[in-house]
């Protein structure tokens, strides 16, 4: 008999032992699970932050774009002004007749006034 008790008492410590690492295990699985549900917050924040990023993304573009339309706008206006400095410039040197002031009238509302080149040059600023 002292063989089978022998053999009891092995398995009976062995079964402890199961015990133990299954309860172990246990907390471990539950620590894991408890985990996930972090990690899903943490995924939709993430996927909340990225759509709201997709958004200011899409805002600066409309943003550039409105401001190229207009810069743009401002490129071509400058130019034209250019040109016509460069008209009056040659002029002047080729001896052509001075440009000279326009006589102001005393009574600006009598007559319209056509904007000039001063004019155009103070709207580009």
């Amino acid at each position: 008999m002292t063989l089978a008790l022998g053999f009891e008492i092995l398995l009976a410590a062995l079964l402890l032992v199961t015990v133990f690492y299954c309860w172990r295990l246990d907390r471990r699985l539950n620590a894991l699970r408890n985990g996930q549900d972090g990690m899903r917050e943490a995924v939709a924040d993430l996927i909340k932050a990225t759509s709201q990023a997709e958004t200011c993304i899409q805002g600066l573009r409309d943003t550039a774009g409105q401001s190229s339309v207009e810069l743009d706008a401002r490129i071509t206006k400058a130019q034209k002004l250019a040109a016509d400095l460069q008209r009056l410039g040659r002029q002047n040197r080729l001896g052509s007749t001075p440009v000279k002031p326009l006589a102001r009238a005393s009574n600006s509302s009598t007559a319209p006034r056509t904007p000039g080149l001063m004019d155009r040059l103070r709207e580009v600023g």
